[in-house]
């Protein structure tokens, strides 16, 4: 009896052995697929915006409200990848009568700020009314989180 225990437990171990070797060909030929395993988006659920920026003559700010937000405007919420890039537009006017300069970009971590589009920093001519900006950001690397996006445009302080 022993003897017909250990030949069925051979044959069940190298059998299984082999239903796994076969296994691992076919995946390895690329005829089985595992699936994949899915990633959480991240969540962008708005932008606010603050404008580091002075006042022309009549005590208006040169490029309007200082504070914007956009929850749920213009594609709000965005999902993406979690690290991946993603663009974000922006269109400035300058109401003064002088020139101003977009000296740097900001962004609140957990995001990272790239770089723009126009580069910075670039001269905002007077009463322009489209100046068209789009910042490369990267999300967070964490999966599923959902969060709001806080970018600081500084028109005061040029870098040392």
């Amino acid at each position: 009896m022993k003897l017909r225990r250990s030949r069925l437990l051979e044959f069940a171990v190298v059998g299984a052995t082999a239903v796994v070797v076969v296994l691992l060909v076919l995946i390895g030929i690329g005829y089985l697929v595992l699936p994949a395993s899915t990633v959480a988006p991240v969540t962008v659920s708005g932008t606010r915006y603050s404008i580091l920026e002075g006042t022309n003559a009549s005590g208006h700010f040169w490029f309007g409200p200082n504070n914007l937000s956009y929850p749920g405007l213009n594609g709000y919420p965005l999902s993406v990848a979690p690290g991946s890039s993603f663009g974000v537009p922006i269109v400035l006017w300058n109401h003064d009568f002088v020139n101003h300069t977009v000296y740097s970009v900001f962004v609140d971590s957990p995001f990272v700020y790239h770089g723009s589009h126009p580069a910075v920093p670039i001269v905002v001519p007077a009463g322009e009314d489209s100046a068209n900006f789009v910042f490369t950001i990267s999300a967070p690397s964490d999966p599923g989180a959902s969060l709001v996006l806080s970018i600081t445009i500084n028109t005061l302080n040029p870098p040392p």
